[in-house]
């Protein structure tokens, strides 16, 4: 490609096609199932514009040119994309990334009207490191990888899927992982991953890593416990109830010697996940001393607030930073309390209040602009200056909050040798008032999804983005972090419950079984509401009696 045209966005007409331009001129662009082809082109979302990709992938390609033919030899024929629309949907770009070994000529494109912008293709930049699970999950298959460096982001496929949507885009270099749920048991997968660049003038598209993950299957036994009782166990997964429409499943034996169904029950998140699921997705904060993943709002300075957050704090030696925005700095502490800096005043909850490593807590603290008030799981916490005289509110002056605070991280506070928080953000609310004690307790395990008065913000982390607009103002949480070694991830809320269940459960005959007989027993799993099957396995019975004549 000549090198005044690398790199620059050529703004030209196009209204792109999916199709064949004229009948006498061979199809070229394809729908990919992975993008690594000539002939294929792919649209994605991003930065909230639909955009398409062509690219060389290495071949020779000398000349790009704006008619409609088969896309062999070393011209890229791009007229299926610059002349029309797929079902329907107009692109906003068209990006177009080529081989910079080679010397490439551009035809006239002066029949477009929409931004061309053309790039390099560069095989040295490809994802490594990536890694599948394999039989970890009935119906999900976790994908790791390392950062590629200088990326926008990744686009992901999966190659039973047919394009020209990947399976995903990722937005953010520091995103490495990705979890693909809803799968079917015990099944291979595989992915491909490309990493790019929009953000000029370094436009580039990398080449593809390729990878096979793997589903499990269930695990069902029957065991005779008597000559009249029989026990079943089977393992169950509750990733799997994740992707079905009513997040439930039914589970049903049936005695296929009888013909006769001895057993049904109802398999829902709720009852396995139960608060886990007050949120879908957590974000992971993670870090060393006072360097890793962090938040940062704006929302302005607050002489009187409250602040919400559920947290779930790992195991550590350590101070974790919970807020601090060089005035107000919140901790939980290595004995877990919680701790609150006011200017160079520390207070701190006492021992009946703790904050339980590993599990979720709603914390939420409020200042009226006379009195700071610290509650945990909706009560009263009371709060001492320097540890004593512990008081359920206490006359603050000065406590007002300053704008751009760092959640999760160090931001100038009284005290400085505390550790980036280890844990998870469930959610983080923001309110320009002091809420009192009934709204607090009220409305802890709630989650709003219209605008109330006084509230100011509200993250929850069900989008995987690092610039996390708030569920119901649009207010921008900006996800990042200070230590490469640790990345921003998303964990969704079921993984806090154990994930492989293994179910049991015992049933009577309906007589005693003779020495010798066999039963057979089929599981079934249907998904409710369709009657899917979800999995099915069997398993023999013979009864024993020692003794018996």
């Amino acid at each position: 490609m000549k090198r005044h045209i690398q790199h620059i966005a050529r703004l030209l007409s196009v209204v792109l096609l999916w199709g064949v331009l004229t009948t006498q001129q061979a199809h070229a662009q394809t729908a990919p199932e992975a993008f690594d082809g000539l002939e294929d082109v792919v649209l994605a979302e991003i930065g909230g514009d639909t955009v398409a990709f062509v690219s060389s992938f290495g071949t020779d390609v000398t000349e790009i040119s704006a008619s409609s033919a088969s896309n062999t030899g070393s011209t890229l024929y791009l007229g299926d994309v610059i002349d029309g629309d797929l079902d329907g949907t107009v692109f906003e770009r068209l990006y177009i990334f080529i081989d910079p070994q080679y010397t490439t000529n551009t035809h006239d494109f002066s029949i477009a009207n929409t931004a061309l912008v053309f790039g390099d293709y560069d095989a040295a930049r490809s994802v490594t490191g990536f890694t599948a699970s394999q039989e970890t999950y009935l119906s999900q298959v976790d994908l790791t990888w390392s950062e590629v460096s200088g990326a926008d982001g990744y686009l992901i496929f999966r190659d039973d899927l047919a394009g020209p949507w990947p399976l995903a885009v990722l937005e953010g270099q520091q995103l490495t992982t990705y979890s693909d749920l809803g799968l079917d048991i015990y099944q291979n997968y595989t992915y491909f991953i490309i990493p790019y660049t929009l953000a000029g003038p370094d436009y580039y598209l990398g080449s593809h890593s390729t990878v096979t993950g793997k589903t499990r299957g269930f695990a069902f036994s029957a065991t005779a416990t008597s000559e009249a009782t029989v026990a079943f166990s089977y393992d169950f997964d509750n990733h799997l109830l994740i992707g079905l429409d009513q997040q439930s499943a039914y589970v049903e034996v049936t005695d296929l010697t009888l013909g006769t169904v001895v057993y049904g029950d109802d398999l829902t998140l709720t009852d396995i996940a139960e608060n886990a699921l007050l949120f879908d997705y957590a974000a992971d904060f993670r870090g060393v001393a006072e360097t890793g993943v962090y938040g940062t709002s704006s929302l302005g300075s607050l002489d009187t607030w409250t602040m919400e957050v559920w947290v779930n704090p790992a195991d550590s030696a350590e101070h974790n930073y919970l807020y601090d925005d060089g005035n107000i700095q919140v901790i939980i502490t290595n004995s877990e309390l919680l701790r609150v800096s006011v200017g160079n005043k520390t207070y701190a909850t006492n021992g009946e209040h703790k904050i339980s490593r590993d599990a979720w807590t709603h914390l939420a603290l409020t200042y009226d602009g006379t009195d700071l008030i610290a509650y945990v799981n909706g009560s009263n916490a009371p709060l001492g200056l320097s540890w004593d005289n512990h008081m359920a509110s206490n006359a603050v002056s000065g406590a007002g909050l300053a704008d751009n605070p760092s959640w999760g991280q160090f931001n100038g506070g009284f005290f400085s040798s505390g550790d980036n928080l280890n844990g998870y953000f469930g959610m983080i609310r923001m309110w320009d008032r002091a809420r009192t004690p009934d709204q607090v307790a009220q409305d802890y395990e709630d989650i709003y999804d219209a605008a109330v008065p006084g509230l100011l913000a509200q993250w929850t982390f069900g989008e995987e983005s690092v610039a996390l607009p708030d569920d119901i103002y649009g207010n921008i949480l900006t996800l990042g972090t200070t230590d490469n070694n640790h990345p921003v991830r998303w964990s969704p809320a079921y993984q806090f419950v154990d994930a492989n269940l293994q179910k049991s459960m015992e049933i009577w005959l309906e007589a005693p079984a003779t020495d010798g007989m066999v039963r057979n027993y089929e599981l079934t799993v249907y998904e409710s509401g369709s009657g899917r099957v979800l999995s099915s396995g069997q398993d023999a019975v013979t009864f024993t009696h020692p003794g018996a004549p």
